[in-house]
C-alpha cells in the first residue's frame, strides 16, 4: 500500500500544484487504514464477549439442570417447582437466542 502511495506521489507530484491534493489524499487514505483497523479490533472484542457470554450461559444450564435432578428426587412444594419451571422455560428462551457454538 505504502509503495502504491509513494508511486502515485512521484507522478502526482511532476504535474505542478498537485502535491498538496496528495498530501490531503495521503491523509485521508491513513484516515481510512485506521479507522479499519479500529473496527476490526472492536469486532473481535465483540467476539470475544459474545463466547464469554456463550460458555456462561452453557455452564448456567448445566446447574439449572442439576438443579432439575434435586428437584425431581426430592419432594418440593407446587411453589418451588412452579418456579423451577418457569426459570427452565426463560432458559430454553435464551438457549434458543443463542445460537450453539459451531463444531471444531
Amino acid at each position: 500500500m505504502d509503495q502504491i502511495l509513494r508511486l502515485i506521489g512521484t507522478l502526482i507530484n511532476r504535474l505542478d500544484g498537485t502535491d498538496k491534493k496528495l498530501d490531503r489524499i495521503e491523509r485521508e487514505v491513513h484516515k481510512i487504514m485506521a479507522t479499519q483497523s479500529e473496527l476490526a479490533e472492536g469486532l473481535k472484542q465483540i467476539k470475544e464477549v459474545l463466547v464469554k457470554v456463550e460458555k456462561e450461559e452453557r455452564a448456567l444450564l448445566v446447574k439449572i439442570d442439576e438443579l432439575g435432578a434435586i428437584i425431581a428426587n426430592n419432594p418440593v412444594s407446587a411453589e418451588v417447582q412452579a418456579a423451577y419451571d418457569a426459570v427452565k422455560v426463560q432458559a430454553g428462551i435464551l438457549d434458543d437466542v443463542v445460537p450453539d457454538a459451531p463444531p471444531v
